[in-house]
């Protein structure tokens, strides 16, 4: 397999997994379960809040790995350039 990677491809990528962080913290759960059951409510709210907690989580560990691609990008940048010889 051949993967051609360069700085713009770097950048996409960054781009790409930052707006995916950004679309797991903007995810709408409802603020409470719609039903009657007083048993089922707590149940299914207590669901909620796991499913908010493991999106924010998610999120920030998506904000991570885009920042570090983006300090991959600035390295792999830098290497490009000291590769190109200088005129």
């Amino acid at each position: 397999m051949h993967v051609v990677v360069d700085t713009a491809v770097m950048g996409g990528l960054s781009g790409g997994v930052r707006d995916a962080a950004g679309a797991a913290r903007d995810v709408a759960l409802p603020s409470a379960p719609p039903c009657e059951d007083v048993g089922a409510a707590d149940a299914a709210g207590a669901l909620l809040a796991v499913c908010r907690e493991q999106l924010d989580a998610l999120g920030a560990s998506l904000s991570t790995t885009a920042a570090l691609v983006g300090t991959a990008q600035v390295d792999y940048a830098r290497a490009e350039n000291q590769a190109v010889p200088q005129r």
